[in-house]
């Protein structure tokens, strides 16, 4: 017995569709007949039995039955998508009844803008670990060997260095300038090409568009290759020199702001004649201080870099190139003479005079030289 202390019914003994099919014949087990005043003899229904019967699965009366919905693929969205041309769907957020406000027009998203020291601390990361792969270019290219394989080795016994202690500048100041698997001391010049790398990527930056400052970046790394090159082997490579000079040329088609244009056709050519000019002015100079003083005064290596710079830098850098890096080159001359420490006739490296003049030009003297000199003078209208 249930709880209430009443009895089921006869169809509730019998849940489910047999109960009901039960109750629809009007026999089931254990229903007494009971007679009605007149005699008349009938059959009583169990209790609920009407609802029972109207929420079976089964069951559509005449007046409550409904049009089912057409079946959709579209599971429990319950809806078909309209034919194209005669509605919307209903969940369209343009057209449908869930637009809602969406004619409200919507605030624009606010720019990201990053911190100017943390974007500082990122480039000059970035950058000391690009000098920490040109310390491997100056080393490696010369002699014929690869400049990716194998990994960063001890330059006294050839172990493998560690991970954690080749890192940029860092490491060198960790071991204290000493390997750590033979104890031999290790080259000052690898931190200092790192650091000064790292220097040159964080003011490349700043002074700067995004786009300017990867290819000045470009140029930076490759000078600081060829003067080190220089300055160990007194040559240049042609693959940094040359390459130089086709790279120019092409990326100032691609980006005219390297020659200060808007035609992308006259920035290649001005770059084109800008590495033609430099280029001869240096080799005929080597070649009438040859013919002087009747040896070898300087190598074409160094004409063809000035001609790579004309090519990314323009024409009208090269005045500052040569008379700078000429004044550089003489006065550590002299100094190294006075000092004993360099003798009369020995050849010095020229290139990374060329360098540094160079450098100097991308970190203001292109400002400088257009602020003072240009600036109401006849060369006004030749430096345009």
């Amino acid at each position: 017995m249930p709880r209430g202390g009443r009895p089921l019914g006869p169809v509730g003994n019998f849940p489910g569709p047999a109960g009901l099919r039960l109750a629809h014949s009007g026999h089931s087990p254990g229903l007494g007949d009971r007679r009605s005043p007149a005699g008349l003899r009938h059959r009583t229904a169990p209790r609920f039995a009407h609802l029972r019967h109207r929420l079976s699965p089964g069951f559509h009366s005449a007046d409550s039955r409904r049009p089912r919905p057409a079946p959709s693929r579209f599971g429990w969205l319950g809806h078909a998508p309209a034919p194209r041309g005669q509605g919307s769907h209903p969940l369209d957020r343009t057209t449908g009844p869930a637009r809602g406000n969406a004619d409200r027009p919507r605030p624009s998203r606010r720019p990201i803008h990053m911190n100017p020291w943390a974007e500082g601390m990122a480039v000059f990361g970035f950058g000391a670990c690009v000098g920490s792969f040109l310390n491997v270019c100056i080393l490696r290219w010369p002699l014929g060997l690869s400049i990716i394989r194998p990994a960063s080795r001890c330059p006294a016994c050839g172990l493998k260095i560690p991970g954690p202690l080749n890192l940029p500048v860092v490491g060198y100041f960790f071991l204290r300038g000493r390997a750590r698997c033979c104890g031999a001391h290790l080259d000052p010049r690898y931190p200092v090409t790192e650091g000064l790398t790292a220097l040159l990527f964080t003011a490349l930056w700043f002074l700067y568009p995004s786009q300017l400052f990867l290819v000045y970046a470009v140029l930076a790394s490759g000078l600081i290759v060829a003067s080190g090159i220089d300055f160990d082997h007194l040559v240049i490579p042609d693959g940094l020199t040359l390459g130089g000079v086709v790279a120019g040329i092409s990326l100032s088609y691609l980006l005219p702001e390297l020659q200060d244009r808007a035609d992308p056709t006259d920035a290649m050519i001005r770059s084109a004649l800008s590495a033609a000019i430099g280029g001869g002015i240096l080799y005929g100079l080597a070649k009438t201080a040859s013919w002087l003083l009747q040896k070898e005064a300087m190598g074409t290596g160094d004409a063809k870099l000035l001609a790579a710079l004309g090519a990314f830098l323009g024409w009208n850098s090269l005045p500052w190139i040569l008379a700078l890096s000429s004044l550089l080159g003489t006065t550590v001359g002299v100094a190294m003479l006075f000092q004993r420490k360099q003798k009369l006739g020995v050849k010095i490296p020229y290139g990374p005079y060329l360098a540094l003049a160079a450098l100097l030009w991308l970190l203001g003297g292109k400002s400088l030289l257009s602020k003072y000199l240009f600036n109401n003078s006849p060369l006004a209208a030749l430096g345009s």
